[in-house]
């Protein structure tokens, strides 16, 4: 018995000895893209990423716990505290959930509880990684990420693919949209914004001109395969990175007077900016993109956005070409008449993501696999019945329903599915008027309600649907108003783990929309509506202590290196989460963020619990030793 104790403290120590803690960091991070590389050659796009992540989630709260128990007499620090109460509360929003099926079955960009774990768990890893080389390593693991994932969106860019974007398929082959080994570019631009961030802060304190050199390159690849998303986020986290570095340089200098280390870090700075004015120029003028986005962005700002403004422009860019022509005909297939495609680009486009539906799926009767809706105007109904229907309906540059299914009648079920499902009644795909639709959230007398009581913006015309604050962000307004109106009934663990969805169907005193979104589309109001206030305070005092510690240790470290490796990292940090406040934090991307967030919460440059008090103490020995 003395034997197989032994033995197993033995592997308690080895699982939470700071070599543990670095492999687990080491093998997620690299492990992601390679497994996508790979299983996307079996046409298994987006299986495995998941998985990785859940079993990091397992072994790493594994890890963690036994670390905490075994260790009898160590201090504590604030990360542990936050480490528990962010896994306590994220267990609570799951014990809570107003729809437990969706928070545990979910799949694709779902977050299960294992996956929050796994987050939390990297980033207590990254805190407890102490040595310098290791540091170094989990850095230059940053750049094997951007190489790899660059690469790939450069190529895609160009218009060679060899692998196949999860959602949005056509968008981004039509386009040239970059999306690298990730399931959709908004989340490839989050990616892209912490591994270019870590190339530009690598360039600005490189120390020879060869690493110059060598980060300079990489920035171009981090900075080109950003703007190669074609999204804002892109043009927003590049606009944060490349302010980011001046204005912590003047501080710094303010602050410690330090010319050896600021002068050039600024002189390489201004390479940067100048590389990035190029890439800017490129895309804007040479290559045309982007346009678009400014057009959108300037009607946002004067209240005349419209969800499916994106999709005018497809809609409307070129009648005569031969993709309108085989676009009108896969319409006339569907009995649908020229004059409205508001449906189409009124409700299947009107999203926050800047993508389009993936598989809407409609009809009795065999349909065909794909149609793409081109650059001809588009028709203001659809009315499909029974009459043979499409599989994939390829429709512009928001993103969509996932799934619609319909024929001549619907059963919807009580809670939402681990598909994202969507109802036929939201591109107004019904037989007739006597449609019913049977639904768990809302039921008239005997169970059956028409489409048009099932949901009421459908068939209105969308300056009565939105006002400006849902058109704003590519309907991101939208999906806020509905997830914040929940809040109130729901305010203390949320309305349940990754459940975001529900919200359309039951938020108070808004009308039901069939239409939906399974994330917030910012990190911070996605947390309060699905997880609850105390999660969200949690978060934002995780944030702010971050950047407290990040800052002090940049501007007070004793070892120079250390200080650039926390500048770096407060930048990674930064550019990520503002772009975090307009896009959704998914499985196969999260956790390089939260692992960033441990590497500068080092228990090195932290202070435990009792600090003060034993440096007081320690003053006052010295103070004695010396009368």
């Amino acid at each position: 018995m003395s034997a197989v104790k032994k033995k197993l403290g033995e592997i308690a120590e080895f699982i939470t000895a700071e070599k543990a803690f670095y492999l687990l960091i080491m093998i997620t991070m690299i492990s992601l893209p390679l497994c996508e590389l790979l299983v996307e050659q079996h046409s298994r796009n987006f299986e495995g990423q998941p998985v990785i992540v859940e079993a990091a989630g397992i072994m790493g709260a594994v890890m963690v716990v036994t670390h905490l128990v075994i260790h009898k007499g160590i201090s504590y620090y604030p990360t542990d505290v936050f480490f528990a109460l962010l896994v306590i509360f994220a267990g609570l929003s799951l014990a809570f959930t107003e729809d437990m099926l969706s928070s545990v079955q979910g799949y694709d960009y779902d977050e299960w509880l294992t996956h929050f774990m796994a987050y939390f768990s990297l980033m207590y890893a990254g805190t407890m990684v102490k040595d310098k080389k290791r540091r170094r390593n989990i850095i230059r693991a940053f750049v094997f990420v951007l190489i790899l994932q660059g690469a790939v969106g450069v190529m895609q860019s160009l218009g060679s693919e060899f692998t196949n974007c999860f959602y949005d398929a056509d968008a981004a082959t039509e386009l040239h949209l970059a999306y690298g080994l990730t399931a959709h570019y908004n989340w490839y631009a989050a990616l892209m914004t912490l591994a270019a961030g870590c190339a530009m802060g690598l360039c600005v304190f490189a120390g020879s001109r060869k690493s110059f050199l060598a980060a300079l390159a990489g920035s171009a690849l981090g900075m080109y395969a950003l703007l190669a998303t074609e999204t804002r986020l892109a043009l927003l986290s590049l606009a944060v990175l490349i302010v980011f570095y001046p204005a912590a340089l003047l501080i710094y200098k303010l602050k410690n007077r330090d010319s050896k280390l600021v002068k050039p870090a600024l002189l390489h700075w201004g390479a940067l900016a100048l590389l990035l004015a190029a890439l800017l120029l490129l895309f804007f003028f040479g290559l045309g993109r982007f346009r678009n986005k400014l057009d959108l962005t300037i009607s946002e700002m004067n209240g005349t956005a419209t969800f499916s403004q994106d999709s005018e422009k497809i809609f409307g860019s070129s009648s005569d070409s031969s993709e309108s022509d085989e676009s009108a005909a896969a319409i006339s297939q569907l009995g649908i008449s020229k004059s409205g495609a508001a449906v189409v680009n009124d409700t299947a486009l009107h999203s926050a993501g800047n993508s389009y539906p993936d598989n809407d799926t409609t009809g009795d009767s065999e349909a065909p696999e794909h149609i793409s809706v081109g650059d001809s105007e588009a028709p203001e109904h659809i009315s499909v019945g029974n009459s043979e229907a499409p599989e994939h309906i390829s429709v512009g540059d928001s993103e969509a329903p996932d799934y619609i299914d319909a024929g001549s009648s619907l059963f919807i079920p009580d809670s939402g599915s681990d598909t994202d499902t969507h109802y036929a009644s939201d591109l107004g795909l019904a037989d007739d008027a006597d449609t019913a639709v049977q639904t768990g959230s809302a039921k008239s007398e005997g169970g059956l309600l028409t489409p048009e009581e099932e949901d009421p913006l459908n068939g209105l015309p969308e300056s009565e649907k939105y006002t400006a604050f849902d058109n704003f962000a590519t309907g991101r307004g939208h999906i806020w108003k509905y997830g914040l109106a929940c809040v109130p009934s729901h305010w203390a663990f949320g309305v349940g783990l990754d459940n975001y969805r529900w919200c359309f169907t039951h938020a108070p005193d808004l009308p039901h929309d069939t239409w939906s979104q399974g994330k917030g589309h910012n990190e911070l109001i996605h947390y309060l509506v699905t997880q609850g206030v105390f999660q969200l305070l949690t978060i934002l005092s995780l944030v702010i202590y971050t950047f407290t510690v990040g800052i002090r240790t940049a501007l007070n470290a004793e070892d120079k290196q250390e200080r650039i490796l926390s500048f770096i990292l407060i930048g990674m940090v930064t550019g990520y989460f503002v772009q975090s406040m307009f896009n959704s934090s998914v499985v196969n991307i999260a956790p390089y963020y939260w692992i960033t967030i441990g590497l500068v919460l080092c228990k090195t440059h932290q202070r435990p619990f009792g600090y003060r008090n034993n440096k007081n103490k320690n003053k006052t020995k010295i103070k004695e030793q010396a009368e």
